[in-house]
């Protein structure tokens, strides 16, 4: 019995060691990226602010010249201002070099604004013919991505 709970022990190590190996050391580049871009949509999906914080790059800056904080306190009241949101990434094009990348994301964007004004909530909604375009600028530190820059393309 001590044997076969040896030979149990050393299958279930084995298959651990390997999940972790898959999962997380050989995983290129581009995947680790589309990771963060990934919980970057989950976070905008369910309204997390502290997700969204560690996602972006400490000198985060975007082209209208809004910094971290100052984008983080927009899509604070974004969240407040809207439920029901959803992201759909249509196209996604990512090209690293060393320590820094580039994505091109296309995404289908749609939320339900806390208003009745029809026009407005519209404002919230684009489609798969008329995808919305982010650059979004990365930095690597350590093994994790940082968006440090994102404009609409």
């Amino acid at each position: 019995m001590r044997f076969f709970m040896i030979i149990l022990s050393s299958v279930v190590f084995m298959a651990v060691l390997v999940w972790f190996l898959f999962a997380y050391v050989f995983v290129s580049e581009n995947q680790r990226i589309l990771k963060s871009l990934e919980k970057g949509r989950l976070a905008v999906q369910n309204g997390s602010i502290l997700s969204l914080g560690g996602l972006l790059a400490p000198d985060y800056v975007d082209s209208s010249g809004m910094d971290k904080a100052m984008a983080l306190r927009a899509l604070a009241d974004f969240f407040q201002s809207t439920t029901d949101r959803q992201i759909v990434f249509t196209d996604v094009s990512i090209e690293v070099n060393e320590d820094r990348a580039q994505a091109l994301v296309a995404f289908v964007f749609k939320a339900k604004g806390n208003t009745n004004d029809r026009w407005l909530n519209s404002m919230y909604s684009s489609s798969e013919a008329n995808p919305i375009k982010i650059e979004v600028t990365l930095i690597q530190e350590g093994r994790r991505w940082f968006i440090l820059r994102t404009a609409h393309s």
